[in-house]
């Protein structure tokens, strides 16, 4: 294997992580999740819909492998068992995401911005509710 290739599995492993995570985030909520009547922007583009997300990532993984296996890592993947997949596997569909646009540069950045952005706000909001424990207290 040539040093670009171990580069390129790298940086594939790197988008199946990053589809992933945010895979992950949104089938957390995926019961409240609901279909919308899409409605075509200004520029001719349609909103990514968390939904539409989840559906394309799972549709990608069952074209990427045959059907047993693509069974396999479907169950895996919403069950949040990335970890038992190989890292051929991983890099597989990390290629594949790149190719279809599911990586934070694809159709879905303003999903992944807006999550991260939200994430970063729920952070911030903890950590200023969270205040002293020690109920008035002086802790020396």
């Amino acid at each position: 294997m040539t040093i670009y290739s171990k580069k390129l599995e790298r940086e594939y492993l790197d988008i199946f992580n990053t589809v992933f995570a945010l895979y992950s985030t949104l089938n957390d909520g995926r019961d409240s999740l609901h279909a919308k009547h899409a409605q075509i922007q200004a520029d001719g583009e349609v909103a990514a819909e968390a939904l539409d997300f989840l559906l394309d990532v799972e549709m990608k993984i069952t074209a990427a492998f045959p059907y047993m296996e693509s069974q396999i890592a479907t169950r895996m993947i919403k069950a949040g068992n990335h970890g038992l997949l190989r890292d051929d596997q991983k890099s597989h569909l990390g290629k594949v995401f790149f190719e279809f646009g599911l990586g934070p540069e694809g159709a879905y950045r303003k999903l992944f911005f807006k999550i991260v952005n939200d994430q970063a706000r729920q952070a911030r909001k903890g950590v200023a509710n969270a205040g002293p424990t020690t109920n008035g207290r002086c802790i020396e």
